[in-house]
């Protein structure tokens, strides 16, 4: 077990369970949405099934438009969202703190260090603005939310019945969460835990560190890669066993493609995964 305390490893754990608030703009969303759908379906109520298709076809593509504009020119997801960025500079300062309590180096040492990630935390936050303003958000959300107001209005869907479906995708049910909420929690966590991730593997090259402390709890959906390192192995991977064990768990659920070695500290236990992964010596 390496020489530090849990504090900052505790704190990145609840960093990467960082959730941007999205009931408002969920909110605001699904009323938008609702209001658009029984509108068309006022409107094309009376007429044919080829009427319907062209008419909506030509009303959800502009539809689809105008919501890509409002989610990215929304004020106060904005705002969520620069909040939520500034978590990166605190990686950044945990990180510090936490290498030097490993007396690895001083700590103006291991800060001039981890500035030459600077172009990733650069890439890593221009793409979660982008996931969550601009294409991601289209793909993820928008789209989706287009194709069930295309489906229902061309298949007569009642009008009830197509708004309690798209309510369900918007909000989420008893049994899961809004689209966007899951949507937006991971990427969240995964921008962030495997920029932490890139930070680590760059230190641990520097300082040759031969051992990783796996850490976090498990949960009833935990991935078999994580609940082996933690049961098994006791939540320390030494780095000689590290192709091994990859190998055994290829193609396993929830594996990122292409994890290996040499990107397992960013990647870990695949996506959305919240375990902490910290890079020692085991014989110091």
């Amino acid at each position: 077990m390496p020489g530090w305390t849990h504090k900052n490893v505790i704190t990145k754990e609840q960093l990467y369970d960082y959730q941007i608030p999205v009931t408002k703009i969920q909110r605001d969303l699904n009323q938008i949405i609702q209001d658009f759908y029984t509108k068309l379906s006022v409107e094309i109520a009376n007429k044919t099934v080829k009427q319907r298709a062209s008419q909506a076809a030509t009303a959800v593509n502009k539809f689809e438009r105008q919501l890509n504009e409002y989610i990215a020119k929304n004020r106060a997801w904005n705002k969520e969202i620069r909040t939520y960025l500034k978590n990166f500079d605190t990686i950044n300062t945990l990180n510090s703190d936490l290498y030097f309590q490993m007396g690895l180096d001083n700590k103006k040492k291991i800060k001039e260090l981890i500035t030459y990630a600077s172009p990733q935390q650069k890439e890593m936050i221009n793409k979660v603005t982008q996931d969550l303003l601009g294409q991601g958000m289209n793909a993820e959300f928008v789209k989706p939310v287009k194709e069930i107001i295309y489906r229902n209005t061309l298949l007569g869907t009642p009008l009830s019945e197509g708004k309690q479906i798209l309510r369900n995708f918007v909000l989420g049910d008893k049994k899961r969460l809004g689209k966007l909420d899951r949507y937006a929690g991971q990427v969240t966590r995964d921008a962030l835990s495997q920029y932490d991730g890139q930070v680590n593997a760059m230190i641990a090259e520097q300082y040759e560190l031969d051992s990783i402390q796996y850490i976090g709890s498990l949960v009833n959906d935990s991935r078999p890669f994580c609940r082996h390192v933690i049961n098994q192995m006791g939540g320390v991977i030494k780095k000689e066993q590290l192709p091994e064990l990859l190998s055994r768990f290829q193609g396993s659920p929830g594996m990122i493609p292409g994890t290996n070695e040499e990107n397992f500290m960013v990647y870990r236990g695949g996506y959305n995964c919240r375990h902490v992964a910290i890079a020692f010596n085991q014989n110091n």
